[in-house]
């Protein structure tokens, strides 16, 4: 677990190379405050790509080709940085209308200053140490057309079926991580079934949180994320020793992009962290009280309200 793997989405190596790119292009110039207001620089996303190059991207991730395969041909993408520096992105089918909405993104800006033990992990004695990260505050794929099945139910918070579009979306976070000078990309899942789709390439920043989630996935390999995912709802995935019903409490996830952020996770404190909640952690699923649960909480909500 604290071994470091060569992936695609550990880019380190790239960020001196795009200093590079962009102290010759010019390109920087929308990262400044004065010019972000720009009408070229709003139309740039994460001030880097414009429409054509972002078509570009989801062809080379065979985006573009998966969603023509599901019938979506006239692909029309927005673009818009707002005055609060919040750069969208948003892929539609035919008119730009919420209708025709297949993905839509929100990213932003900050500096993360995290708690002391991870600056010392990080290997920076600064008191508090600072990351420049992407964050992911919204991101969402949907299918207009689809409708929830049996085979295919419908998750908590969920509006619409998705567009089997989760390995592309990862993809396209790896590109753009090959593209920007920043440590990482940000994230905290607002439901558990969010964290366990991108654990693959995201970790928890407190290690406590990664064993945790690592050692859910462990006792709860046999049952569907859907399942998992009402599990919490209902509160019928509890604590294996004591009874008590699990809440999933959101927190910061980071897909690492420098070395700098990178030596936290592969610390051995971070390790040996993650591993003793790992060991003593367990949980225990009452799947037929969460069937029943589940079937009257549906009879008084609805499942994007949860």
């Amino acid at each position: 677990m604290a071994a470091k793997k060569k992936n695609d989405f550990y880019l380190a190596d790239s960020i001196n190379n795009l200093i590079a790119r962009e102290i010759q292009s010019g390109d920087f110039t929308c990262d400044l405050p004065s010019h972000k207001g720009d009408a070229e620089c709003r139309n740039l996303f994460l001030n880097i790509y414009d429409e054509a190059m972002i078509r570009r991207k989801f062809e080379e991730i065979g985006f573009a080709a998966h969603l023509k395969n599901r019938g979506f041909t006239k692909l029309q993408i927005e673009i818009d940085r707002g005055m609060n520096s919040v750069s969208s992105l948003r892929l539609y089918n035919g008119p730009i209308s919420p209708d025709n909405r297949l993905l839509d993104t929100r990213f932003s800006e900050t500096i993360f200053t995290p708690f002391r033990e991870f600056c010392e992990l990080a290997g920076d004695k600064k008191d508090p140490c600072k990351f420049q990260m992407i964050v992911i505050e919204w991101l969402e794929a949907l299918d207009p057309k689809a409708h929830f099945t049996a085979e295919k139910p419908q998750l908590p918070g969920q509006k619409k079926p998705g567009l089997g579009a989760l390995v592309y979306i990862k993809k396209f976070l790896g590109v753009v991580g090959k593209d920007v000078s920043r440590d990482g990309f940000l994230k905290i899942a607002d439901h558990i079934h969010t964290a366990l789709m991108y654990s693959d390439i995201f970790m928890f920043v407190n290690p406590a949180r990664q064993g945790y989630l690592s050692a859910l996935r462990r006792d709860m390999e046999k049952y569907s994320l859907n399942d998992i995912a009402w599990g919490f709802v209902t509160e019928t995935i509890c604590d294996r020793e004591t009874g008590a019903p699990e809440k999933y409490i959101p927190s910061e996830q980071v897909l690492p992009l420098s070395d700098r952020l990178m030596e936290h996770f592969t610390s051995r404190k971070y390790a040996d962290d993650v591993r003793a909640v790992y060991e003593n952690k367990g949980f225990r699923f009452d799947i037929d009280r969460m069937l029943l649960l589940k079937k009257e909480w549906l009879g008084k909500n609805r499942p994007e309200d949860a």
